[in-house]
């Protein structure tokens, strides 16, 4: 089996109006480790503009996220 992009998104930083998203983007074998066989013409994009509202920017937020196995 080969190896498959994993990746989750940030929340949304910036000012009310327009901010910018990114995330982390790993290749992962099976066993949700880290692989070697993910098609390089195929990965995601890291980081993309986001629209964000003035009550999101009141909220706070740590931009942790967790990272699953993607074959369970």
């Amino acid at each position: 089996m080969t190896s498959k992009w994993f990746c989750s998104w940030y929340q949304c930083q910036g000012r009310c109006g327009e901010g910018w998203q990114r995330r982390q983007v790993d290749c992962i074998d099976h066993d949700g480790e880290p692989g070697d066989k993910c098609d390089p013409e195929s990965r995601p994009a890291d980081a993309r503009r986001c629209d964000m509202n003035c009550e999101e920017e009141l909220a706070t937020h740590d931009g942790e996220t967790s990272v699953a196995n993607p074959y369970s």
